[in-house]
């Protein structure tokens, strides 16, 4: 309706790409520690590892977090050093033939 296109909004925010990554929980870590340490909500750690959000986990416990993805940089191609020329030694007999006089 007409209505519809003269009051209608488009929002064109970026889609946030998220990978999922298991960590382990350290001793006496609930799901708002390791929210903190993770910079991500506590209700969304809790919704993801389907716990209460004050929910402690045990040492060592696998705990699913959904981490914004990186971007990728793309780097410059480097160059490889040179390989090094292999210098030629003496052998004993020659060294010690320049010795004499």
């Amino acid at each position: 309706s007409s209505q519809v296109a003269d009051n209608g909004h488009l929002g064109l925010a970026p889609a946030i790409t998220s990978r999922r990554t298991t960590v382990k929980a350290r001793k006496g870590e609930t799901g708002a520690s390791m929210a903190k340490r993770h910079q991500v909500s506590a209700q969304s750690v809790a919704e993801w590892n389907k716990v209460a959000v004050n929910a402690s986990f045990k040492p060592g416990q696998s705990v699913v977090l959904f981490m914004p993805a990186r971007a990728v940089v793309a780097k410059a191609p480097t160059r490889k050093p040179a390989p090094k020329k292999a210098v030629a030694s003496r052998s004993a007999s020659q060294k010690v033939a320049s010795k004499s006089p």
